[in-house]
């Protein structure tokens, strides 16, 4: 796990009894992803390749990952997206 999912680490703990599949990832140019930018926008497109791949209904973020999931979901209009 790398240093952003690290952060979500006690947040898995409640999540894993739920028996659902779960992705933590590494936003672009943090943990072990590569890059040297980052900002919502760049964040929102790496999400989308994410999302049209696995299809979640349920998508979690924190600080800057919050915002880059609001960008994401207004530009893309996702409606697969329950919460």
């Amino acid at each position: 796990m790398g240093k952003q999912c690290f952060s979500l680490e006690k947040l898995l703990l409640y999540l894993k009894p739920l028996g659902k599949t779960i992705i933590a990832i590494d936003a672009p140019a943090h943990g072990l992803s590569d890059g040297k930018e980052f900002n919502a926008p760049k964040y929102a497109e790496y999400l989308h390749v994410l999302i049209q791949k696995y299809q979640p209904k349920i998508i979690i973020g924190h600080s800057i990952g919050g915002a880059a999931i609001a960008y994401y979901l207004n530009k893309y209009q996702n409606t697969e997206i329950e919460k």
